[in-house]
C-alpha cells in the first residue's frame, strides 16, 4: 500500500455502524442527531470515530447558520424570497449529496473530510 493509500483509510471500529447511523439521519434531521450523538459519545469514541464525527456537526452547523442567514434575507420582498427559495433548495441538495457520499466513505472505511465547513468545534 502507498502512502496516499493509507493516509485515505481510517479505522472507525466498533463506531462505524452508528458513524453510518448518525450520518443517515442528517439527511432528514440535519443538526439534531449528530450534535446529540456528539456530545453523549466524544469521550467515548475512537480518536478517528470522534474526529468524523466533529466534522459532521461543524458541516451541520455550517448549514444551519447558513439557513438562519436566509431567513434573516428573507425578509427583503421579492428579492429576498428569491434568494431564499433558491438558497434553501441548494442546501438541501448539498446536504443530501455530502452525506450520501459520506455514509458511503465512512462505510468502506476510508476517511471523508466534510467540504464548505466552517470549524465551528475542534
Amino acid at each position: 500500500m502507498s502512502n496516499e493509500e493509507i493516509k485515505k483509510t481510517a479505522d472507525y471500529g466498533k463506531d462505524r455502524n452508528t458513524l453510518v447511523l448518525v450520518t443517515l439521519s442528517g439527511i432528514i434531521l440535519g443538526l439534531l442527531v449528530p450534535l446529540i450523538v456528539w456530545a453523549i459519545n466524544k469521550d467515548k469514541m475512537q480518536l478517528e470515530a470522534k474526529k468524523y464525527l466533529t466534522n459532521l456537526v461543524n458541516f451541520e452547523l455550517t448549514l444551519f447558520v447558513t439557513g438562519l442567514a436566509l431567513i434573516l434575507i428573507n425578509i427583503i420582498p421579492v428579492l429576498g424570497q428569491i434568494i431564499y427559495i433558491l438558497g434553501g433548495t441548494l442546501i438541501c441538495i448539498i446536504n443530501l449529496i455530502v452525506l450520501i457520499i459520506a455514509v458511503v466513505k465512512v462505510s468502506g472505511n476510508s476517511e471523508y473530510k466534510f467540504p464548505l465547513t466552517y470549524q465551528f468545534l475542534k
